[in-house]
């Protein structure tokens, strides 16, 4: 990946992990960074810290199916991609951020046809990242909860190769948005 060498490894530690990750990248020795994440492996709901910031109503694709007759699992976290970029540009963020975690709890299979709504909410944000968490209804009756997920987004300056803060008038708008 344009002569970049990624090592990754996590470990799973009481109550949260380390993920460290080793840039290999020429000009540059070996660098090391480790975020300590908190984040569960799964949820059972959304925190009740975290604010909502950004729901959006997506049309499920024929193509989104697997050959179980229902949506594929992967397809989640691209529907969890798909708000993140949308609440990106809402706030004219642009793509300067990294997604240090993810994780998905399947709760009902979405079967085509489907309209769902995704609700993206954040929590409290830190330095340099914010916990995030998705959650996937039916559109045409939310009370049918399909699945709920979690992850953690890191600002990151792509050029350089790190992670760096949040920027001021971002940390807060998030702030405001959480508050």
């Amino acid at each position: 990946m344009f002569g970049i060498k990624v090592e990754r490894s996590c470990e799973l530690t009481k109550p949260g992990y380390s993920w460290k990750q080793i840039y290999d990248i020429p000009g540059r020795l070996n660098h090391l960074e480790t975020f300590e994440m908190n984040s569960p492996t799964y949820i059972k709901s959304i925190p009740e810290t975290s604010r909502l910031v950004q729901t959006s109503e997506y049309v499920v694709r024929w193509s989104d199916m697997d050959a179980f007759g229902h949506i594929n699992n992967a397809k989640y976290f691209t529907y969890f991609e798909q708000i993140r970029v949308d609440w990106l540009r809402s706030i004219g963020a642009g793509h300067s951020i990294v997604v240090a975690n993810i994780g998905c709890t399947f709760l009902r299979a979405i079967v085509y046809p489907a309209t769902i709504k995704v609700s993206f909410y954040l929590g409290e944000p830190g330095r340099k990242s914010v916990d995030s968490y998705y959650e996937i209804r039916d559109f045409d009756d939310l009370s049918t909860l399909y699945t709920l997920g979690h992850g953690t987004v890191v600002w990151f300056d792509h050029e350089a190769g790190e992670s760096i803060e949040i920027p001021a008038p971002i940390r807060k708008l998030i702030a405001d948005q959480v508050r």
